[in-house]
Parts: C-alpha cells; sequence; structure tokens
C-alpha cells in the first residue's frame, strides 16, 4: 500500500514537472512581451520634459554666443569706418593748413552769416593767395553735422559770408556718413598766428541701425604749424 502511493506521489511530481517545462515558452514569452510594450511606450513626460529643456539652454547658449560675436564685429567694423571717416577729414584740413601762411577764426556774427547751426570757423590764407574758410556746422534734427569749405579770390579779407559757395568735406549720409560735433574751441589760432589747432568728434551717422544699442565715436585733434616763410 505505501508503494502503491509512493509510486503515485512520483508519477504526479513526474506531471507538475512536465506541466511546468511545457509552461516555460509561454513564461518567457509573457515576460518578452512585457519588455516589449515598456520599450514600445517611450520615454516618460518627465524625461521628455528633461530633454527639451537641455536642449532649450544648449541652442540658447549657442544663440547668444552668436548674437555677442556678431554685435562685437559689427561694432569694430562700424568703429573702424568712422575713424577712417573722420582721420580722412583730418588730413584733408592739415593738407589745407600747412599750405597756409595766416590764419584766423571766425567771429560769431560771421559764423551765423553761414548757417544758423555754425559752431566755429577758420579763415586761411593759402600761400597761393587764395583765401579758404573752413566751417564746423553741428546736426539739425536727423541730419549728420560736417565740415564745409569755401576757396575764395586773393581780394578777399573777409570770410565769405554766403553758404552756397561752400562745398561739404564730410559724408554727410544719415545712414553710412559721419555725424561731426565740434565746439567754439574745434578751431583756435594761437597769439603768434603761426599755429592751427583743430578738434573734432566724429560719430557714426544719426540714423545709423546699430545707433539705438551702440554710438560708434572717435576723438580727432591736432596742431598744425603754418607755413610762414
Amino acid at each position: 500500500m505505501v508503494q502503491w502511493y509512493y509510486y503515485r506521489f512520483f508519477d504526479f511530481d513526474l506531471s507538475l514537472e512536465c506541466s511546468i517545462f511545457k509552461l516555460m515558452p509561454t513564461l518567457i514569452k509573457i515576460r518578452n512581451s512585457k519588455s516589449e510594450i515598456r520599450r514600445l511606450a517611450g520615454y516618460t513626460l518627465i524625461e521628455f520634459l528633461i530633454v527639451i529643456s537641455i536642449l532649450a539652454l544648449s541652442v540658447g547658449s549657442v544663440l547668444l554666443f552668436l548674437t555677442t560675436t556678431l554685435k562685437g564685429a559689427n561694432q569694430a567694423n562700424v568703429t573702424s569706418e568712422v575713424k577712417q571717416n573722420g582721420q580722412g577729414v583730418l588730413d584733408n584740413l592739415q593738407t589745407q593748413v600747412r599750405s597756409s601762411s595766416k590764419a584766423d577764426v571766425f567771429s560769431s556774427g560771421q559764423l551765423s552769416s553761414v548757417s544758423s547751426n555754425a559752431i566755429s570757423g577758420l579763415f586761411l590764407t593759402l600761400s597761393t593767395g587764395e583765401k579758404l574758410n573752413i566751417v564746423c556746422v553741428n546736426a539739425a534734427g536727423s541730419s549728420n553735422g560736417y565740415i564745409t569749405v569755401s576757396k575764395r579770390p586773393t581780394t578777399d579779407t573777409l570770410p565769405d559770408p554766403t553758404p552756397s559757395n561752400y562745398q561739404v568735406v564730410t559724408n554727410t549720409d544719415p545712414v553710412s556718413g559721419v555725424d561731426i560735433v565740434c565746439t567754439a574751441s574745434s578751431f583756435q589760432v594761437n597769439t603768434n598766428k603761426n599755429l592751427v589747432i583743430i578738434n573734432f568728434v566724429a560719430n557714426q551717422g544719426k540714423q545709423a541701425p546699430s545707433r539705438a544699442d551702440f554710438l560708434a565715436n572717435a576723438q580727432f585733434q591736432t596742431t598744425i604749424g603754418l607755413r610762414t616763410y
């Protein structure tokens, strides 16, 4: 009787093991299906937001760097153009003064006859006997300030008061030109009348695109000896 029970129990145990072995492929498939479902589910919302935040920070940093670099390059270019324009004007004035034998400054009444915004003027007698009038006119509204010149015959003994005789020697374009800023002492002559002092400021054009956040300017000053021999 005991032996019969033993055989029955052994037979049941084998049957159970066979059943488990038969179920193993099914269990493996179920486990794999769960993994596949989790894989197909993708990122969670938090993971997605973290990735988006990192990308936004990266793109923002790159754009900030590029903007700063381009802005710096633009400012450097504008400053260089202003300096070149101002230096060109100064070189022209130096050439005219060096070839002069006599110099004097405009009075306030003589300046107002040329322009209501004229602030400083220089009256030169060239070595040829011709008279050269140099007048600095400050900006009016959205127009640039400028320096204008008039050359007159040898018979003239006073500064030229006629505005139509003057020719502007600076770039007055409100965007690409320069705004010349002078003071009452921009043109000076020493007491011996043999030295001329010139000083002015050149700014970028009044309507230059970068004027809202950046003002390029350059100070120009020189002392020139007259040809008195």
